[in-house]
């Protein structure tokens, strides 16, 4: 059973969660996941130790890895972290480097950061939304940031208008799809034979088809909307920047990253002259 074949979705909910982790850590199988517990928690896991008929104990590498194993594949089938054994439970919350509220479903923060835990609980940002802020952060002016952006746009007029313009736009284009689905149930009612009934519904149709116009007009208006706030912001942005960089260009760490695009623009148009 290879990890990386197997459709999350369809395991238990316990086996989900391990499952997540092991992918994770680009574990592709039971077996791998077995020997990872025994070399990283062997005093967890390790399996009891056996006799031969001589009576003396026996220690047998493989033998430890497929019992170990064979747990690991009723762990995946599990539904309940509760019905885990609490050694199996512990190894896996160092192998994955997770908190044991997180493989017991109690919370969604994998690490055991209490301080992250508290910070996610506050905010309802992800673990991964902190602690990618977290690492693209600087505080360098000449350090390109892609934290500093996103905290500028969440900062900025766009924290309202963006979700207000995103749902004003979304309404019209359902509003005009609802439409669409009128105007075609009227097409197939034409096929009828009445002549009186036809024509009805003709001039219904006809009359449907000039409040498309309307509604077409809408979407386009609900988007230019969504469109203008943006472009409007970083226009604004950019502004900011060639603004504040443009007299100290020659030092400036963009200036430098410019002057390595130009290089490798002209090496390559280099290579493609002699390939000629």
């Amino acid at each position: 059973m290879a990890i990386k074949n197997i459709d999350i979705k369809d395991l238990p909910t316990f086996g989900r969660r391990l499952m997540e982790l092991a992918k994770e850590r680009e574990v592709g199988e039971p077996k791998s996941l077995a020997e990872l517990l025994y070399e990283e928690c062997k005093d967890l896991v390790e399996p009891d130790r056996r006799k031969n008929k001589y009576g003396k104990i026996v220690k047998d590498y493989n033998h430890d890895i497929s019992a170990i194993r064979r747990m690991v594949q009723q762990h995946f089938n599990e539904e309940n972290a509760w019905n885990i054994q609490s050694p199996y439970m512990l190894a896996y919350s160092k192998v994955f480097n997770c908190s044991l509220d997180y493989l017991y479903g109690k919370t969604n923060v994998k690490r055991s950061d209490v301080e992250l835990q508290d910070i996610c609980k506050k905010t309802h940002l992800s673990e991964k939304v902190i602690t990618r802020l977290q690492q693209e952060y600087s505080d360098e002016p000449d350090v390109f940031s892609k934290s500093r952006i996103w905290i500028d746009i969440l900062e900025s007029e766009l924290f309202d208008r963006l979700p207000e313009d995103w749902f004003r736009y979304s309404a019209k284009k359902l509003e005009y799809k609802k439409f669409e689905d009128i105007i075609n149930n009227a097409e197939d009612q034409v096929s009828l034979k009445e002549p009186i009934l036809e024509t009805i519904i003709n001039v219904r149709k006809d009359a449907l088809i000039g409040l498309r116009a309307n509604l077409i007009g809408s979407c386009e208006g609900a988007y230019s909307m969504l469109s203008h706030d943006i472009a409007t912001y970083i226009e604004g942005k950019t502004e900011e920047f060639v603004d504040g960089y443009y007299n100290n260009l020659d030092t400036s760490f963009y200036y430098n990253k410019f002057k390595e695009t130009e290089i490798i623009d002209k090496e390559i148009k280099k290579a493609l002259s002699k390939e000629k």
